[in-house]
């Protein structure tokens, strides 16, 4: 984002707020005897979407899903056409695997309806058992085969990713239960260091998944004519590392702190860039006006002291900031 503001003092300060949102892709392997028709919701199971169906059970129905939130609910539709019926499935997600489980509420899915009326009691079946026999790489060893004692019936089945993503997962039989997102200080905030950036990682995988970077400082006259007073890079700038509390608290509220502080040079004159970030743990309310931010929110402010404007009643100075995510995508401003 670009800011633009006018001023009539060389003090100045800029601040701003980002949000991190956590978003991830999931990908589900699964099962159905006889045909399986897959669905997704993006709105907590409020409307669902068909995204692919399998009429063969010896083919795995695999299906990638894009940018999972607290509101990505999958459904799972088994039809029985006869002999035996059954459905097992795993889901890859944040570097875990959640299977259908013996017994199924010992994991998260959940058995939602079945055209018979009868949704206990379930038969339960390991991976490789016969008579499927299936040894299906996306299909964790530790999953089960689910149905109820019938054949000819169509059953229901449902995985709702607001369970794992605020609670931790079931241990038996997923891989890996250690939930990531029940860690209430889920970012942390990497060294600013000499280019002029600092970086947010995950806490359980140490991966990157936002970068911010101080790109330039240019003034404009009252016209919008840009100025001779501009630093077009921050790369040289010396920048130390002022506070350093991950573990810190603004307010009473759970948050890292942190400042960093460089002199830049303005045609000669020494300018004070000072800035500060508030990473906020847990949603607070901040602000004379009380203002509501959620978790995992950024306020960053700047300080500049000493900006050597050439008319300090009409000029206007402009930061920008370029944004990077991990996905390599830019928002520059």
């Amino acid at each position: 984002p670009r800011f633009i503001m006018s001023f009539a003092a060389v003090a100045i300060v800029l601040s701003g707020v980002i949000q991190i949102i956590h978003s991830l892709d999931a990908d589900i392997t699964l099962h159905c005897d006889n045909d399986g028709t897959l669905f997704i919701s993006s709105d907590g199971g409020e409307s669902f979407t068909n995204v692919a169906t399998e009429s063969n059970w010896r083919t795995p129905l695999s299906y990638t899903i894009l940018d999972v939130t607290l509101d990505t609910v999958i459904k799972v539709s088994c039809e029985d056409q006869g002999v035996v019926g059954g459905f097992i499935a795993t889901v890859d997600y944040n570097s875990m695997k959640y299977s259908t489980t013996n017994p199924i509420e010992n994991g998260n899915w959940n058995l939602i309806s079945s055209s018979d009326g009868e949704t206990i009691p379930l038969v339960y079946n390991d991976k490789t058992s016969a008579p499927w026999n299936i040894d299906t790489e996306g299909i964790a060893n530790d999953a089960y085969w689910i149905w109820n004692e019938n054949t000819y019936n169509t059953m229901e089945f449902q995985f709702d990713f607001s369970n794992i993503i605020t609670a931790d997962p079931t241990q038996d039989p997923t891989e890996s239960p250690t939930a990531c997102f029940n860690n209430i200080r889920e970012w942390i905030i990497d060294d600013i260091g000499s280019s002029s950036q600092f970086r947010f990682k995950n806490n359980c995988d140490n991966k990157q998944f936002l970068k911010v970077k101080m790109v330039s400082l240019t003034e404009y006259d009252g016209d919008g004519r840009k100025t001779k007073n501009k630093v077009t890079s921050f790369a040289s700038s010396d920048w130390s590392w002022i506070t350093d509390d991950n573990e810190g608290e603004f307010n009473g509220y759970n948050a890292a702190l942190n400042k960093y502080v460089s002199e830049i040079n303005v045609r000669g004159t020494i300018v004070e860039f000072n800035l500060s970030t508030i990473l906020f743990y847990e949603d607070a309310n901040i602000g004379d006006d009380n203002e509501t931010v959620p978790r995992n929110t950024l306020k960053w402010t700047t300080d500049i002291n000493n900006w050597p404007f050439e008319d300090l009643d009409e000029n206007k100075l402009e930061l920008c900031i370029n944004i990077m995510t991990n996905g390599g995508s830019d928002n520059n401003g």
